[in-house]
């Protein structure tokens, strides 16, 4: 049986641990020389006023606050990550929020 899960709980540890430091600690380097990868990956999916996205894999939050932005205060964005320190870099960018 495939257990995805299992089957990368070596990421999981990591970016739980020793590679989630570097992001956590270079968020604002990191943020601007991926802006423009950023960018085009948000462009293509387009989210617009009132939708709903879930931005798997967000990091920090660079790409959820774009999106927040942009589907404006009637959408709405689930932000994802399997870094629980990221996670928390994120939830402080977007002020607290869970």
């Amino acid at each position: 049986m495939n257990d995805p899960a299992r089957n990368h709980s070596d990421q999981i540890e990591y970016w739980n641990g020793a590679g989630a430091a570097p992001w956590v600690e270079r968020q604002e380097r990191i943020d601007r020389m991926l802006a423009g990868v950023a960018e085009i990956a948000i462009a293509r999916a387009d989210p617009r006023p009132g939708e709903s996205v879930v931005d798997v894999g967000c990091g920090t939050g660079a790409t959820t606050l774009e999106i927040a932005r942009r589907v404006g205060l009637t959408g709405q964005v689930v932000a994802l990550d399997v870094s629980a320190p990221l996670m928390a870099k994120a939830a402080e960018r977007l002020g607290g929020c869970p």
